[in-house]
Parts: structure tokens; C-alpha cells; sequence
């Protein structure tokens, strides 16, 4: 099946054309060719119902003409839609990325409450390995590895089977440790391992009758393989932006890295926009950050201002945020 690492993402020709290839060269379908083809839509960012009806075409073809199989596929691939390739299409998901001690974290778990306050349903996927989130929202981040995102990623678990409650209503939380820093070496062989995250959010939406509103992702601060399969699993991003001039200088390098994902990985990511954090008005430098953070970002910076709050440091040693902790 090698064939297939080699397929443009989004090349709608390119992909009939090699799945018609394949397909020439088989009597019968056979359970490898369904397994194949799903990995190739969820590379291809094919949407869900085109998914699913392709999927189902194929099953149903298990004893019938190879000929009217390849019909159903090029029909089906005709009409796909571009849209963000999570089956459920009311959900959300929302990826806070960042330098390192910028607010993402806390950010986070606020959201997140303020939203679950609000009547959504969240879900929060804690994907650093020092796991504050998790530790943030009152659970332990030293817990068995396999019940944390760990275990998904490395496929001992399924996400459903690691999904915990918070003690806040309509707010549920994937948790995370330490080991989570050995899946990059751990996964160094695998050509698809940036979009492991994705495939995997996208058969649980799929297969559980769960709706979530919005799924929010923290990342670490570096750029790795963590930070890579959260961009590329995510349709938005929010970006907190410390009123410093080192964060802003951070931000513009964090920009370029957005680009690139966007032209080779993930064409639907768009940046929701940039929140400034830590913001002290009696600081004439955090005026002049956000002064240019406006002039060079427009719109895409929010009016609302996060400013330097001991309460917000506080409330995540005491597992809680801030909107429950004040």
C-alpha cells in the first residue's frame, strides 16, 4: 500500500486516479482495501458525509462488480465538500498555541469553564506532557499513562475509554503526563504520524453519540510533533499573546509555522484570533505591544485584554479556574 504515501493531500484528480489504480488491479474488495481507502480520506481532508458514503459504498461492494465499485468512488469524490474532515460538523475545535509561559494554559481552562458556565458542552485535550491543564482542572497528571492521551495516541486506548468528568458540569477533559515526551521517538517510523490525533478524533465523532460543542487543545510551547498533530487537527486557532516585546517577536516566527502547516498539512486552519495576556496598564511597554499587535493584526486581535491578576495565578493550585476560584 505504499502507493499511497505519495498522494497529494487535497488533489482531488490525483486521489481518483490512484484509487482507480488500485482498484484495477483487485478482483474483489477485501477488508485491506476498506482499512486503505478510510486512511486515505482522512489524509485528504474528505468530508464527512462524503466519507461515510463512500465508506458505506465500499462495504457494500464486498461482493459486487469491482466495475460498479470505481463508478460509486469517482461519483462520490466528485461531490466533496472542504470542509474540515471531523465527522461531526457542529463541533468546534479550537487549538490555544503559543510561546512558552504566554497564558495557553490558563486560557484554557477559563475558556473552557466560561463556555461549560454558558450551557456548551466542552471537552479539553490536555496534549502537553507536563499536563497543567489536567492539574488545572483538579485531576492527576501521574495517573496509568494508558488512560491519558498518551494511550490514544499510541493506539492502547480508545478515546472514549479515556474521556474523564470534571467536577464542572458539561466540562470533560482527555489528561495527560509525562511519558506523553516519548511519542515522538516512539512514532518515528510512521510517515502518517502528524494526523494520528486527527484520525482518531475523527472516528470517535464518528462512532459516539457524545456532542460536543467545542473541543479546546493545549499544546506544549515548542514546536514538536505534539504541537504538529494539534494544528493539524484543529479548524481554528486562539493565540495568547503576552504584552512583551520578546512574545511579540515570538509571535511573528509562530505566524510563518502557521503558514506552513496550512500549505502542506491543514488548508482549513484559520486563526480565531490573538488575546493579549498579562497586560499592565501602568506599564507603557504593554501599550506599546498591543499597539502594534493591532496595527500589524487588525481585527484578529480581541478588544478584550487579559491584565495581570493574582487570582489568575492562583486558582490553578487549587485545581479550579479562576471564574470558580474568585
Amino acid at each position: 500500500m505504499e502507493q499511497y504515501n505519495n498522494i497529494r493531500k487535497n488533489d482531488v484528480i490525483g486521489m481518483i486516479k490512484n484509487l482507480l489504480s488500485y482498484f484495477e488491479k483487485k478482483n474483489s474488495v477485501d477488508s485491506d482495501a476498506v482499512e486503505e481507502i478510510v486512511r486515505l480520506l482522512i489524509r485528504n481532508d474528505v468530508g464527512p458525509k462524503t466519507s461515510r458514503a463512500l465508506v458505506e459504498s465500499i462495504t457494500d461492494s464486498k461482493y459486487k462488480p469491482i466495475d460498479r465499485l470505481k463508478k460509486n468512488i469517482v461519483e462520490l469524490l466528485r461531490s466533496i465538500d472542504r470542509k474540515l474532515s471531523l465527522p461531526n460538523e457542529g463541533v468546534s475545535t479550537v487549538l490555544i498555541v503559543g510561546a512558552n509561559g504566554v497564558g495557553k494554559t490558563t486560557t484554557v481552562i477559563n475558556l473552557a469553564s466560561a463556555l461549560s458556565q454558558q450551557g456548551k458542552k466542552i471537552l479539553v485535550i490536555d496534549l502537553d506532557p507536563q499536563g497543567n491543564a489536567t492539574t488545572g482542572l483538579g485531576l492527576s497528571n501521574t495517573e496509568q499513562s494508558d488512560q491519558t492521551i498518551y494511550g490514544i495516541l499510541n493506539g492502547t486506548m480508545a478515546i472514549n475509554n479515556v474521556i474523564k468528568n470534571t467536577k464542572f458540569e458539561g466540562l470533560d477533559l482527555i489528561t495527560s503526563n509525562v511519558d506523553l515526551s516519548g511519542l515522538e521517538v516512539e512514532t518515528a517510523g510512521d510517515n502518517d504520524r502528524a494526523f494520528i490525533l486527527k484520525a482518531k478524533l475523527a472516528a470517535y465523532l464518528n462512532d459516539s453519540s457524545a456532542s460536543y460543542d467545542y473541543i479546546l487543545i493545549d499544546c506544549p510551547p515548542s514546536l514538536s510533533l505534539l504541537t504538529v498533530m494539534a494544528l493539524v487537527s484543529s479548524n481554528s486557532l486562539l493565540v495568547p499573546l503576552q504584552t512583551e516585546f520578546f512574545a511579540l517577536e515570538g509571535l511573528t516566527q509562530l505566524m510563518k509555522t502557521i503558514e506552513r502547516i496550512k500549505v502542506n498539512l491543514n488548508p482549513e486552519l484559520e486563526i480565531q484570533g490573538i488575546l493579549l495576556t498579562m497586560y499592565d496598564r501602568r506599564n507603557k511597554l504593554s501599550s506599546q505591544v498591543e499597539q502594534e499587535a493591532r496595527d500589524y493584526f487588525k481585527d484578529k486581535v480581541y478588544q478584550t485584554v487579559i491584565p495581570r491578576n493574582v487570582r489568575l495565578s492562583e486558582a490553578p493550585s487549587h485545581g479550579v479556574p479562576v471564574l470558580v476560584y474568585d
